[in-house]
């Protein structure tokens, strides 16, 4: 679960670094040959897109922090019982 939870963060800010690349591309002089509607056509995608990745990192952080907490409540319920075990073996 970390090994994955790590690779989608990864891949997140890989994608998030390559937006930014394309913003810096799009605003500095003689990258691109457009006019400037489409250059703010261009620059609003990349706003979309970043904060479609804003929404995804939320929605995939509230679901980390859920199952944190499960495990967490799991371990906790794991001490109890093999405490109530260890009476009862006595």
């Amino acid at each position: 679960e970390q090994n994955y939870i790590q690779k989608v963060w990864s891949n997140l800010l890989d994608k998030c670094s390559d937006d930014i690349t394309q913003l810096n591309n799009l605003t500095t002089a003689g990258n691109y040959t457009m006019t400037e509607d489409e250059r703010l056509r261009a620059i609003g995608k990349v706003y979309k897109d970043m904060q479609d990745k804003n929404d995804f990192a939320n929605s995939f952080y509230n679901e980390v922090k859920v199952l944190i907490n499960q495990r967490v409540k799991e371990q906790i319920e794991v001490k109890e019982l093999r405490g109530m075990y260890d009476e009862t073996a006595n």
